[in-house]
């Protein structure tokens, strides 16, 4: 057990809990970090001391012991809602240590922002907001925070200089009002380190924080704003970008000139065009009409007016109806220049309220959003959601203009707005990111106003990269950036700048930007995020159907940071250009994020089928298989009889059972049938659909890595043909794969001879060997074998590549060989080595049994067990990788 010193070598403790903590990142696992603290076996939390932030007045709070992460850790209370901006716990160390970054666990509310900080042998005070990593998103749960502390976004004292000058005299824990501005609550947190060093190892197989759930299709979630009915360049730029959806106003004014009478032409254009290419439409329902309002900006308030803005959004919807185009209501209310003469959420409710319920009843299946507010503004959004704002929309808007770093801030801000949204609704809807942009002015060279200038052209193309992946980070159902085209030619005027496009329709940076994120997106699916030190840093991993593709960049202002990579990938820059990796090293800056790195897989056996005649008792199906690797392995198994009808195939059997065994032979799973939920899983490994409610059979295992057998067996006397089918079903990179294959089955004559699939996948070629067993199955006490089986392998499309009649025997290449462009040394007669070598059991010298070992590409697969002269019998197929 660790003592009540504050501060121990690392060395002291390597037992307990410490063990536990250094498997979760190798960062962390020097032994010249030191334990600042740990919190245990003491009763109050000294020798740390509380501070309210007195140069800030009205923070009230308390420091007390509590359920730790490990143990006991500190809680530390705030309540910010009279006043100031902090309140913290602070430690001054024993002795100073030198220190190249802090590790901590955390458990916050949404409310807050937790930084920290340190003081430097000067005397200066640096400090570092801790944005909750990507995907912690659990308030209730703990999270790691690994600071590097040359990254500091303020300081004050002493040098002054931002520049850190070890050793450390002091650290604190600050529970500020960064997210919201009058916050109460309490922040626990525990394993207070001092770490000799900070560094990423990127391992893109490692363990995964989820994906949000749906967030997988980052592309068609992905949109842009126009502010145009008619332009095909600009429309065709958008499609070949990426962009799946198009954010237009639709002007209240325009289309009612006319009391009670709507003229959608100009949007009809638009909404043709955008079908025509696949895409859709979010139209912002907004903005006076003078009919009603008094003026074009005015929003309407009266009664009557709202109700004229009612029958205006039933009246969109219904026109509309069926292209898929979702609504907004309105932009931007919570400020003067969209909600005159000032904003009140009050007034913005009583009309979403009333637009919402002529949306749906325009057109029922419709999607429609609040109005997106201008940055995160919760006092706004609780006084809407308080007046009845958000009943029966379908999302909430949000504009995240104050995160001026992506990700940053928006993790925090997103997930506070979530809990202000479930404080008022109890089916909350999801928030859609309606509108977000980052204009090239403002990264102008100093003491200039140049958005034309190549500098702060990079810049927001960097941005905006990190915009749109950290918005599909978060999992918005629907995220737009902030324009498409620049609106003007003037280099000094912050909204002619924020386009993706030149008013000459050219490409900027940034659009440069987006068509390589889109290429990284598109045909991958993002699977979730990988663990990273420091905390700022981002790893968000897509995968393909034979890569894996990671998107990393750093929060951190200014920030340099070192990944260490392992293997041989390759990696580019946000704009698509080849990166050095210098002895397995990868720069990863601020200004130079995001980098791609992208793993291509080697080959692997992906799936396996078996056809057989199933007559139960010892000649029932069995297929087996083996797993590999570290982690665990989602597969997919199905015993399928009833389906085969609708192949041609009458003689099947009518109701299988499908047993999922461990290696010590006990049933871990059975399948009388199957869930439809698990057509999902069809879908994605890429298997035929089965009826609903059929007696075929399936199930998805998540297993742990080792040797599994499947058995398929009638459930009453009945007998028939079966399909077993294996399917991994992961996606990405397969360095935890299926390794072995075999089936044990009666091999009879004719249609019933015993055959097999399989999928070799991947990128080069695969080496395995193929056997085929019938004498020496009786070493096992099997009676009733094949005694002369023969092998044949074809090809996809039905063209032998090797026929073997005894493992003694060379193989003989067939006209398949030669369509896969093989050579003699592709195909071998197998040896007792090359079964030592797959970890496959031997075969008596000189016996029948067949073998062969052969090099294939990427590709299907199937082969054949027949007897000689139509000989029949209990047989066995094996496929083992030989690496």
């Amino acid at each position: 057990m660790m003592t009540n010193n504050p501060v121990l070598p690392r060395s002291a403790y390597l037992s307990g809990i410490a063990f536990a903590w250094i498997l979760v990142f190798a960062c962390c696992g020097a032994f010249g970090d030191v334990l600042i603290d740990n919190f245990d076996n003491r009763s109050s939390p000294a020798p740390w001391t509380f501070s309210n932030g007195s140069e800030f007045p009205g923070a009230t709070g308390s420091l007390t012991l509590g359920a730790g992460y490990q143990g006991q850790g500190a809680i530390l209370a705030f309540n910010l809602s009279q006043g100031g901006n902090y309140t913290a716990a602070e430690l001054s160390l024993p002795s100073p240590l030198t220190a190249s970054g802090i590790s901590l666990w955390l458990k916050s509310p949404s409310n807050v922002l937790v930084v920290l900080r340190v003081t430097d042998a000067t005397g200066q005070i640096l400090q570092y907001p801790m944005n909750r990593p990507a995907g912690t998103t659990n308030t209730a749960a703990w999270y790691q925070q690994i600071v590097d502390l040359r990254t500091p976004t303020s300081w004050f004292g002493a040098a002054s200089n931002g520049v850190l000058h070890n050793p450390i005299s002091a650290v604190g824990i600050l529970a500020t009002n960064g997210v919201d501005s009058l916050p109460v609550g309490s922040v626990s947190f525990d394993e207070v380190y001092a770490l000799s060093s900070v560094v990423f190892s990127l391992d893109p197989t490692s363990a995964l924080i989820p994906a949000p759930s749906g967030s997988g299709d980052v592309l068609s979630r992905m949109g842009v704003n126009i502010h145009f009915t008619n332009d095909d360049t600009a429309l065709n730029a958008a499609q070949s970008a990426g962009f799946s959806w198009i954010r237009m106003d639709l002007i209240w004014s325009s289309v009612e000139t006319t009391p009670g009478t709507y003229n959608w032409s100009a949007y009809d254009q638009l909404i043709s065009s955008l079908g025509s290419r696949g895409m859709k439409a979010l139209l912002i329902l907004d903005y006076g009409n003078p009919l009603y309002t008094g003026g074009g900006n005015l929003p309407p308030v009266t009664t009557a007016a709202v109700s004229a803005f009612a029958n205006f959004a039933r009246a969109a919807a219904s026109h509309f109806a069926g292209s898929g185009t979702r609504f907004e209501v309105w932009n931007e209310p919570n400020i003067t220049g969209f909600w005159p003469p000032a904003p009140n959420p009050s007034e913005d409710a009583a009309l979403v309220a009333a637009a919402v319920t002529g949306i749906h009843s325009g057109d029922p299946t419709a999607l429609v959003s609040t109005g997106g507010t201008s940055g995160f503004d919760f006092g706004f959004t609780q006084g809407f959601l308080s007046s009845g704002g958000g009943a029966n929309a379908d999302a909430i808007g949000v504009h995240p203009y104050d995160v001026s770093n992506p990700t940053g801030e928006l993790t925090d801000y997103n997930l506070h707005l979530e809990d202000v949204t479930s404080q008022f609704l109890n089916s909350p809807p999801p928030i859609w990111d309606t509108e977000w942009g980052f204009t090239s002015v403002n990264y102008s060279p100093p003491g200039t106003l140049d958005g034309h200038d190549p500098g702060a052209r990079n810049r927001q193309a960097t941005l905006v990269a990190r915009e749109m992946l950290s918005a599909a980070a978060i999992g918005y159902p629907l995220f737009v950036y902030y324009d498409l085209l620049d609106d003007g030619t003037d280099q000094t005027n912050s909204e002619d700048n924020f386009g993706l496009l030149a008013t000459n329709y050219s490409d900027k940076p940034a659009m440069t930007a987006i068509r390589q994120l889109s290429l990284v997106a598109g045909g991958r699916v993002f699977s979730g995020f990988i663990h990273t030190a420091p905390s700022s840093l981002v790893a968000m991993r897509f995968d393909g159907e034979n890569d894996s593709v990671v998107a990393i960049w750093t929060n951190a202002p200014n920030a340099q940071e070192t990944v260490e990579v392992s293997g041989n990938p390759t990696a580019t820059d946000v704009f698509g250009n080849p990166l050095p990796i210098s002895n397995g090293q990868l720069a990863v800056s601020d200004a130079g994020g995001p980098v791609y790195v992208r793993y291509v897989g080697s080959t692997w056996l992906e799936n396996l089928s078996v056809r057989a005649f199933d007559q139960g008792g010892q000649d029932q199906l069995i297929v087996g298989f083996v797993t590999n690797g570290s982690s665990y392995k989602s597969v997919l198994l199905r015993g399928i009889g009833p389906a085969l009808a609708a192949f041609g195939i009458n003689n099947f059997l009518p109701d299988p059972q499908l047993d999922l065994l461990n290696s010590t032979g006990a049933i871990i799973d059975s399948a009388v049938s199957w869930k439809p939920a698990l057509s999902a899983a069809f879908a994605q490994v890429g298997a035929f659909s089965l009826a609903a409610g059929s007696n075929d059979t399936a199930l998805l295992e998540s297993l742990a890595p080792g040797s599994y057998s499947a058995t398929i067996a009638p459930r009453s006397s009945d007998s028939g043909l079966v399909l077993a089918e294996v399917y991994d079903a992961d996606v990405g990179l397969r360095n935890d794969h299926i390794m072995n294959m075999s089936a044990r089955a009666f091999v009879g004559s004719g249609s019933d001879v015993l055959i097999g699939g399989f999928v070799v996948s991947g990128s080069g070629n695969e080496t395995l060997l193929i056997r085929a067993a019938g004498p020496a199955l009786t070493s096992f006490g099997l009676n009733g074998v094949l005694a002369n089986p023969v092998l044949s392998l074809l090809n996809s499309s039905g063209a032998t590549v090797a026929t073997d009649t005894g493992w003694s025997n060379a193989p003989v290449p067939g006209p398949g060989a030669a369509q896969l462009a093989l050579t003699t040394t592709d195909i071998n007669a197998a040896t007792a080595e090359s079964f030592t070598d797959a970890g496959a059991f031997a075969f008596p010298s000189g016996s029948p049994d067949c073998a062969i070992v052969v090099t294939l590409p990427p590709g299907s697969y199937t082969v054949q067990v027949s007897g000689e002269n139509g000989g029949t019998g209990l047989g066995l197929v094996e496929i083992y990788e030989i690496k």
